[in-house]
């Protein structure tokens, strides 16, 4: 008497050695993901990028902006492109210290409207300076937004440009 043939379609996995390899997946082992301890979970949580425990609030930060149209931006003809542009700039420091390589995000209002809009971004030098050349948008207020770290307080400050 002889046996049916199997369809060989789906092919079988090969059969693995446990001794050539340690390492499993969770995703096929279930019961290993289940043996995580909670109390690792709420430690990351209380812990900061580099490790260290984050006991301390988040520390207070000033931001400053002004705006300025050099002399030779005036002098320029009146649709000479480089005549209407602006120069924002401004410092983020914190405490006396300036803060440097930190991301500030520009925002543009035009006057009678509630909404800022994006223009831009930098970073902040090695003292917390910045300067960026935006092409001005006409009346209305500019923005310059430091979105805060875990261990720096989020700050803004705004400048009107008639």
């Amino acid at each position: 008497m002889s046996r049916p043939l199997r369809d060989p379609w789906p092919p079988r996995p090969p059969k693995q050695d446990p001794k050539q390899n340690p390492k499993q997946d969770p995703k096929q082992n279930p019961k290993q993901e289940a043996k995580q301890d909670p109390k690792q979970d709420s430690k990351q949580d209380s812990r900061r990028n580099d490790g260290k425990k984050d006991s301390r609030p988040a520390v207070a930060t000033s931001l400053t902006i002004t705006a300025s149209a050099g002399e030779e931006t005036a002098k320029r003809a009146r649709y000479d492109r480089r005549a209407k542009q602006l120069t924002l700039s401004g410092s983020l420091t914190s405490g006396r210290s300036g803060l440097s390589a930190q991301t500030i995000a520009v925002y543009f209002r035009k006057t009678g409207s509630t909404r800022y809009t994006y223009v831009t971004s930098t970073r902040t030098g090695s003292r917390g300076q910045y300067s960026v050349k935006v092409d001005n948008g006409g009346t209305g207020t500019w923005k310059a937004a430091f979105a805060g770290t875990s261990a720096k307080q989020q700050s803004s400050a705004t400048v009107n440009v008639a």
